[in-house]
């Protein structure tokens, strides 16, 4: 789960994107070992402009793949899997509830909210950064995020990752 909710934060990608990732395709590794983004989203058929992933999200992807695998093999690994789901290492998609069920057990959001709060965020952050905020959300209009408003300093989102935090932390 904590891939999971490591992309939707990182990439501000839809669910339905996000459970049709395709090792090798839509998520490729770098020599370096940073994980890029090469996805063409399903609802616009744009490509999204992202650059490399965070790498706390490439870490956990790596550490996905190879399971209880040493480091050693993550080449072999990627080779076995290339062309196959992320979530499932398999040609299985999750069905469409899967990352809302998640999100709404663990958090008791809706998986729309995610991208709501990282627009509500950089908006209020970079007010000057409008256009980075476009790509991340794969927008052909630079208006569309408008829509994307929350009270994010007051939303259960925030409040139950706090508690959650509080709870790992005990």
């Amino acid at each position: 789960k904590a891939m999971i909710y490591a992309l939707l934060v990182n990439t501000g990608d839809r669910q339905g994107d996000l459970r049709e990732y395709r090792i090798g395709v839509d998520l490729r590794r770098g020599d370096a070992g940073d994980w890029e983004h090469g996805l063409r989203q399903n609802k616009t058929g744009n490509k999204k402009e992202l650059d490399r992933l965070w790498p706390g999200t490439s870490a956990l992807i790596d550490r996905f793949i190879l399971g209880d695998r040493p480091d050693w093999m993550l080449a072999q690994r990627l080779d076995e899997l290339d062309g196959m789901n992320l979530l499932t290492l398999s040609d299985y998609v999750v069905n469409k509830g899967y990352i809302n069920r998640r999100l709404a057990q663990d958090f008791g959001i809706h998986g729309h909210l995610v991208r709501t709060l990282i627009a509500d965020l950089l908006r209020r952050a970079r007010p000057d950064a409008l256009w980075a905020l476009q790509k991340m959300l794969g927008h052909t209009n630079r208006t569309t995020q408008r829509v994307y408003r929350s009270d994010f300093d007051e939303s259960a989102a925030v409040r139950n990752f706090d508690a959650l935090l509080g709870k790992l932390a005990d």
